[in-house]
């Protein structure tokens, strides 16, 4: 399929319903939104907790937005809300999908803090020396780890990050299958 023929698919499906595309993309913003705001309010512990309940629902809402703009786009029945009842409804589901990604590219995430780790202890291993001159004995050997390491770590995420990228259209396509079998499905 050529970029035009794709082009011309997608303004067809659009045709006569771009409104309620939009309606559901501004209700989606609007809800995460007061979410977050709503959290900055409170301080100390309750934050944390409420932090993390918003960072479930938002998810939830995510996979309700994804499911809705699937069904859109397949000419099936949607309404401006259902994203909302699709993503509370599954929000265990949604949360065990991104729960079993994250645990996959946790190594990667580690190398990050690893090569942050390495290049402040590269800032501090510098010597300066009595008449103030800056002499880098051990530091460019923190500093070349620490850029093989975010290398690595780059190359790593987009990689395994691009092959869980399906992983919630499969879900939403897959409802009786576990989150294991759908991310193997996704690689």
């Amino acid at each position: 399929m050529t970029i035009s023929e794709l082009k011309r698919n997608a303004k067809a499906k659009l045709a006569g319903r771009y409104g309620l595309i939009v309606g559901i993309l501004l209700i989606h913003l609007l809800l995460t939104t007061v979410l977050i705001n709503f959290l900055g309010q409170f301080e100390n512990i309750i934050t944390s907790l409420l932090s993390l309940v918003v960072s479930v629902i938002s998810v939830g809402l995510s996979y309700g937005l994804t499911a809705s703009l699937m069904k859109f786009f397949r000419n099936e029945e949607s309404s401006l809300t259902d994203f909302i009842t699709i993503g509370l409804n599954n929000l265990w589901r949604a949360f065990c999908v991104s729960f079993s990604i994250f645990i996959r590219l946790i190594v990667p995430i580690i190398l990050f803090a690893a090569a942050g780790i390495l290049t402040i202890i590269g800032n501090f291993a510098r010597n300066v020396t009595a008449d103030g001159s800056v002499a880098a004995d051990g530091s460019a050997l923190f500093s070349l780890g620490s850029l093989a390491l975010s290398v690595i770590g780059i190359v790593w995420l987009v990689y395994k990050g691009l092959a869980y990228s399906l992983a919630t259209y499969l879900a939403i396509d897959n409802p009786n299958a576990r989150s294991k079998e759908v991310i193997a499905k996704s690689c």
